[in-house]
């Protein structure tokens, strides 16, 4: 704000004086002025960069999260969950693959259990942390 408002100005006072075209010198109190609203502008910039840095350290680590928790499940675990997040319903699962439905649903609740997701959207937010990318074209 305090950078962009000093460039805005369009009525300057005599009291500015314009060394070049791109810059301004500043003489008296107003220099005083200026100097402490750019370093508030420079403060409100270093604070963000905390923040933003701050934010990726998080989300690296929600990422390292899922992906151990991904890494428990078996092969069969990963396929069921794959077909579970592509939208198939247990018993399309289950003729797909050739077992019982009450064998895919067993897969399904261990899934749930050693991912510790609570419900199919917090199974699917933990797969997009990992990089899981599903081919919704992809035939069953």
């Amino acid at each position: 704000m305090a950078l962009k408002h000093l460039a805005k100005r369009v009525d300057s006072p005599p009291h500015i004086m314009f060394a070049r075209p791109d810059r301004r010198t500043v003489k008296g109190d107003e220099g005083e002025v200026a100097k402490m609203r750019l370093r508030e502008a420079i403060d409100q910039e270093e604070a963000l960069l905390r923040k933003k840095d701050a934010v990726i350290s998080m989300l690296s680590g929600w990422r390292e999260f899922a992906a151990n928790h991904v890494a428990r499940l078996t092969t069969r675990q990963r396929e069921i969950m794959e077909l579970v997040l592509a939208g198939y319903q247990s018993k399309i699962i289950a003729a797909h693959l050739g077992i019982s439905r009450r064998t895919v649903e067993n897969h399904r609740a261990a899934i749930m259990k050693k991912t510790g997701s609570k419900s199919l959207p917090a199974l699917t937010r933990l797969a997009l942390a990992t990089g899981w990318n599903n081919d919704p074209d992809r035939p069953l």
